[in-house]
């Protein structure tokens, strides 16, 4: 998993990737179950629509379930990539969030991984899982910088060439 640092009060994006070592059984129907902490709301951005859960697993807390992503094979990864926005109520400039991500697949090309009514994955119906989790911190500022030389690369020679950056 990964997840941007956002600025106060800006959209951030988290990606949740799963992967198939070399030698493994081909794994069908992946599905991602994602828990948002409190405070942190689901922005869309996803090209896949997930089942919103609300105060699940715990009070304040979202799971997402994105179901049947896509089929994994040896060598092979998949990711879900989607935004997510902070309260600025309950988080702070310097303050960290935690999101945690699930991938499940099946081995059974007919069997697709289930969840239940409070986005808990049912433990029948897959075969293979992992978990994994990324921490975003909320910054105050972003800083860029620029220089005008073409190509974005200094010329030799630090006295003759000197540039300014913005």
């Amino acid at each position: 998993s990964s997840a941007g640092n956002p600025l106060y009060g800006e959209t951030s994006s988290f990606t949740a990737t799963a992967s198939l070592a070399n030698g493994e059984p081909n794994g069908y129907n992946l599905s991602f179950r994602v828990v948002l902490p409190a405070g942190i709301t689901y922005a869309g951005g996803s090209a896949i629509t997930p089942t919103v859960i609300s105060n699940q697993p715990a009070t304040g807390q979202t799971t997402l379930i994105f179901t049947n992503v896509s089929d994994l094979i040896a060598n092979s990864s998949q990711s879900v990539t989607f935004n997510v926005t902070h309260s600025q109520t309950s988080y702070e400039v310097g303050d960290s969030f935690q999101i945690d991500s699930q991938a499940f697949v099946n081995t059974n090309p007919r069997l697709v991984p289930s969840f239940t009514a409070a986005g808990v994955p049912n433990p029948s119906s897959s075969t293979g899982s992992a978990a994994s989790s990324a921490t975003s911190k909320i910054s105050a500022i972003k800083i860029t910088k620029s220089e005008p030389s073409r190509e974005g690369e200094l010329l030799r020679g630090v006295h003759d060439h000197q540039t300014v950056y913005t």
